[in-house]
């Protein structure tokens, strides 16, 4: 038996601020503690705000073709014209796919298969 279970009603207050049912506060039950809707509905507003204060990921709304991808390479890569073509067909097809899984959830259609690349 727990401690949650023999508490009597004397015994019941929020682990946050103290508010009690007889302050007017309904509060709920966790492992070890109780906590009221006030607090609850603070916690919640917090982890809102903060979750605007993060950056988003940017979104990739069209995906550069393999061709270009290699021009951009072939400025910071010099020969290894077979490997830069290969990563750069990789790349182009992995955010196709990532692409079309967002935007089709239940499509049957066409998969694009994903390719493992090993750069050493």
């Amino acid at each position: 038996m727990s401690n949650m279970d023999i508490a009597g009603p004397g015994d019941l207050k929020c682990a946050f601020c103290g508010q009690t049912p007889s302050d007017g506060r309904r509060l709920i039950a966790g492992d070890n503690a109780y906590i009221c809707d006030r607090c609850i509905d603070k916690a919640y507003h917090l982890l809102e705000e903060e979750s605007m204060l993060v950056p988003k990921s940017p979104v990739i709304k069209t995906v550069p073709h393999p061709h270009k991808i290699k021009e951009f390479l072939d400025k910071y890569v010099i020969g290894q014209e077979k490997a830069k073509i290969t990563l750069s067909v990789a790349v182009y097809n992995h955010y196709n796919r990532v692409l079309h899984s967002r935007s089709i959830e239940d499509d049957e259609g066409v998969e694009i298969e994903k390719a493992n690349i090993l750069l050493l």
